[in-house]
């Protein structure tokens, strides 16, 4: 009789244990379980992320490119010129390439290539370089 007793509470206990896993959605038994948590739970997928390259103490890092510092040195170079050898030189440039240079240029330089090259074109200059004086730096 007392084995009988112990096998009865030995069952509850494994019927209870396994009824409140089910009930809680941590065993999942059909009819048991309720439906929501009967829905597999959906994972973000992961996303690799790369680390960002370190830099090496002493390695040599590439130089950026300074559309500035070339517009000074071809500066130099033309003030040297005389207005109608930069006038040829020029001939095919865009206003908007040639302004950045000719601001970087002596004033007299420039005054006298605008008064060598053809109307159009020197008013055309003219307002690409007041356009770039008027920015903010």
């Amino acid at each position: 009789m007392k084995i009988v007793v112990i096998l009865v509470v030995v069952l509850v206990l494994a019927a209870g244990t396994v009824g409140g896993l089910a009930f809680t959605g941590t065993l999942k038994i059909p009819g048991v379980t309720p439906k929501h948590l009967m829905q597999a739970k959906r994972v973000a997928p992961k996303v690799e992320v790369k680390p960002k390259p370190v830099s090496k103490p002493g390695a040599k890092k590439e130089p950026e490119e300074d559309p500035s510092a070339g517009q000074v040195a071809l500066a130099k170079l033309w003030n040297g010129l005389e207005p109608e050898q930069l006038a040829a030189i020029t001939k095919g440039w865009r206003p908007s390439d040639l302004a950045p240079v000719l601001m970087k240029m002596e004033s007299e330089k420039v005054a006298s290539l605008l008064a060598e090259l053809e109307p159009k074109r020197a008013s055309d200059l003219s307002r690409e370089i007041q356009r770039l004086a008027s920015q903010p730096s």
